[in-house]
């Protein structure tokens, strides 16, 4: 957190992800524009390449008012970002696959907020909140639940999801699925 300028107190909420019309940071910023109207303790930190350079986004990111959000560019140490934060969130309107930054997050043992694509559903389960694509105000209901938890209910729901990671993602479970798929 001292790396972004966040203080202990801060609920950071925060988002990584390359620069990509699927990866709809401006929903996420809108989201963060109604959380922080909300919630005066909430900081923002966006991870990823080019996010800073995408005109349409400068709006939305001048709204949110100075020492609010911090555009931290790429990064190679994501565990350590994530462990800076307490909620993380995907915000993406369509693309995904398997979003390997809510499985990473939650391997992390933080909570995810994330819109429903691709498998997102299907990795966070009971252990995190899933939310419509393109829909700023659910996404902000969503962390607002999360930031609203007292620090070890938020914790313990980081725990859940870091437990559903080991238990259905691991190396272990996924070979033992194979072997049995194949057979």
């Amino acid at each position: 957190r001292a790396a972004f300028g966040l203080a202990p107190s801060d609920l950071v909420v925060g988002i990584a992800g390359r620069s990509h019309a699927m990866k709809d940071h401006a929903t996420f910023l809108r989201a963060a524009a109604l959380v922080a109207q909300a919630e005066p303790r909430a900081r923002f930190l966006m991870v990823g390449r080019g996010i800073a350079d995408e005109p349409g986004l400068a709006p939305l990111i001048k709204a949110l008012g100075p020492g609010t959000l911090r555009l931290a560019g790429e990064r190679q140490d994501i565990a350590a970002v994530f462990n800076a934060m307490d909620v993380v969130t995907l915000s993406s309107a369509w693309g995904e696959g398997f979003p390997n930054v809510v499985a990473e997050a939650m391997a992390c043992g933080v909570p995810v907020v994330s819109t429903a694509v691709g498998d997102a559903a299907d990795i966070i389960g009971g252990a995190g909140t899933v939310v419509p694509p393109r829909d700023a105000a659910a996404l902000a209901d969503g962390i607002l639940a999360l930031v609203r938890l007292p620090g070890e209910a938020r914790r313990a729901r980081g725990a859940e999801g870091r437990a559903r990671i080991a238990a259905e993602y691991a190396i272990a479970p996924i070979a033992d699925r194979y072997r049995e798929l194949y057979q």
